[in-house]
């Protein structure tokens, strides 16, 4: 008689039946380094289990049970026992558990195994007694007879960084296999530079748009890492990679961001072989001289700062893109500092009929910024899975497009339903009646609309999901120099007529007699004047020709009936409120001194 008496025993899983790997395989342990810029970022093991499934299957037996002779040795036993092995190690997240066999006091304790290769051996006996198997599984911790280890407490030795300063990643709160980060400023002319000063005629604009773009990428695999409720019975949860690559690109983009004023890059590193910090320090916000320290809230604004987040929960990984605008800070007359305004302005001139057609046309952009919050104020803040988020300080307007709307009103009028540039900005571009080669006043009559010239088109495109207003107009001389003027005269007159009375002779063979009847019929004028009015109401302060004319126009070929020698018979007013053209129809009957044609 023989008893059962096994020096260890190995669980994965609770301590019992169905979770024992028998007889007790052989173990070997490899620690697997992650590594970026040669720093340790995160680390696990490997466990090989090297062993043997058997036909005698001792499992049930306690330590100094009687070993009994079994029924049968026979390759069926051997495959229900590599089947047996097969289900617990494949059961990811539990815990190999090696302990005496005389009290189950522990000797190993590994957690948060994940299967990653099991293979059979070739047997020796034709599978009738025993086969050979090996499995590797990687493990997350590993406790050592009274060496304990857990997420909190690596192996590593703490002193092995310098204090407070944990590296690139802090392996005691974050668990990823893999990271890459990076960051880009973009100074190109035309953000970085623009800005417009004088133009052509040396009248300063002083418009302020110069800004830079910054951009920051990350991306981190992470790997999967198990909690325990109760290690007795293997009860867990699971803490998926994707989650522990989404808690370090939060902390990492967190810190680096809020850091690039103040701490970020160090400027202590003078000589390649002897630098004031050590490799773990390397990528450690600190000191106050950050890269973009002389950015204060005096000369700059951070806009528009946005993350873009992104997941593969079947990868692992998580990314984000964190995006900011920094902006000139610089009110001006004609812009803002959470704004950007370009203009652009072409002349063009052409020579028909010896006359001289100048048009000069405006072209406009604002677009309105939001002041971001997360550099300036930063506060705590959580990623989305996926999507965008848009961080806003709360400070300034968090509007893009009510921002643009402040600059808008700066340099647009709504006079009478009428759409026009304020005349302060229209003399800065240089729209003037000067440089239309125009020759009217500035001004004219009351019911006239003020600081002309005026356009002869006008656009306003409003976005306001992009926050962005697009203006264009349009000026003439062909049109600033005759308005209120006409641009057609039609006169029609019917002189006087005697008028005769005809009588038909009845049986008669000859025509008609004619009789006079000594009087004559009236004397008509039709009068039609064509023209364009701009004034604040849209039509004339009176219906008569009289008031048509402006600018040193020259006289009308005629005299218009007077009262006491004609009758007005008809005044027609027609008027396009879009355009300002209208149409006035006069018809008179004269008098019998007759009118003065």
């Amino acid at each position: 008689m023989s008893l059962y008496k096994p020096d260890i025993k190995t669980y994965y899983g609770p301590i019992d039946d169905d979770h024992r790997l028998i007889p007790a395989p052989d173990l070997s342990i490899a620690i697997n380094f992650n590594y970026t810029n040669d720093t340790i970022i995160g680390y696990t093991y490997n466990v090989t289990l090297t062993g043997v499934a058997t036909a005698l299957d001792l499992r049930s037996l306690d330590y100094g049970d009687e070993i009994t002779d079994p029924n049968k040795y026979n390759i069926g036993a051997v495959t229900d026992h590599l089947n047996k092995l097969r289900k617990i190690l494949s059961q990811n997240g539990n815990i190999l558990q090696v302990v005496k066999g005389s009290d189950d006091s522990h000797i190993l304790k590994a957690r948060g195994g994940i299967l990653r290769s099991f293979t059979f051996d070739e047997s020796p006996n034709q599978w009738i007694h025993y086969a050979n198997y090996t499995a590797v599984i990687e493990f997350q911790t590993i406790d050592l007879m009274d060496s304990t280890e857990n997420c909190g407490e690596p192996f590593l030795d703490p002193a092995s960084y310098t204090a407070n300063n944990a590296g690139i990643v802090d392996i005691q709160k974050f668990k990823i296999k893999s990271f890459e980060d990076s960051w880009s400023f973009t100074f190109d002319e035309t953000e970085a530079y623009n800005k417009i000063k004088n133009n052509e005629l040396n009248i300063n604009l002083n418009i302020d748009n110069g800004s830079f773009n910054i951009q920051y990428n990350i991306s981190a695999v992470g790997q999967h890492h198990y909690v325990y409720n109760d290690e007795a019975t293997g009860e867990s949860k699971l803490l998926p990679a994707w989650e522990q690559a989404k808690n370090f690109v939060q902390y990492r983009l967190y810190s680096q961001v809020t850091n690039l004023i103040n701490g970020i890059l160090k400027n202590t590193y003078t000589q390649a072989c002897s630098g004031g910090e050590g490799l773990s320090g390397l990528h450690v916000p600190g000191g106050s001289n950050g890269l973009l320290k002389d950015l204060g809230n005096s000369n700059y604004l951070v806009c528009n700062e946005q993350i873009t987040c992104d997941v593969s929960e079947s990868e692992g990984s998580y990314s984000a893109t964190y995006t900011a605008i920094v902006k000139r800070k610089n009110d001006t007359r004609w812009g803002s500092s959470l704004t950007k305004h370009t203009i652009t302005k072409n002349i063009s001139v052409t020579n028909q009929n010896n006359l001289s057609n100048k048009n000069i046309t405006i072209n406009g952009t604002i677009e309105g910024l939001i002041e971001g919050g997360l550099i300036r104020s930063p506060k705590p803040l959580t990623f989305p899975s996926s999507g965008s988020i848009f961080i806003y300080s709360g400070g300034y307007n968090g509007v893009g497009y009510s921002n643009a709307q402040v600059v808008l009103d700066k340099i647009y009028t709504n006079y009478g339903s009428k759409k026009d540039l304020k005349k302060l900005f229209k003399d800065d571009l240089g729209i003037t009646l000067n440089e239309l080669q125009c020759n009217c006043p500035d001004s004219g009559q009351t019911d006239d609309r003020p600081d002309p010239p005026h356009p002869i088109s006008f656009n306003l495109t409003h976005n306001y999901n992009a926050g962005t207003i697009n203006y264009s107009a349009e000026y003439s001389n062909n049109a600033s120099c005759t308005q209120r003027k006409y641009h057609e005269i039609s006169i029609q007159t019917s002189d006087q007529a005697s008028l005769f009375a005809t009588f038909n002779v009845p049986n008669s063979n000859s025509g008609p007699t004619i009789q006079e009847l000594n009087t004559k019929t009236a004397k008509t004028v039709t009068i039609t004047v064509q023209g364009k009015d701009l004034s604040e109401t849209g039509q004339p302060s009176q219906i008569n020709l009289s008031s048509f004319l402006d600018c040193s126009e020259a006289t009308l070929p005629i005299s218009i009936p007077v009262p006491s020698d004609s009758i007005l018979t008809q005044k027609q007013y027609t008027s396009n409120p879009i355009d300002g053209t209208f149409t006035v129809n006069l018809a008179y009957i004269c008098g019998t001194s007759g009118c003065s044609i």
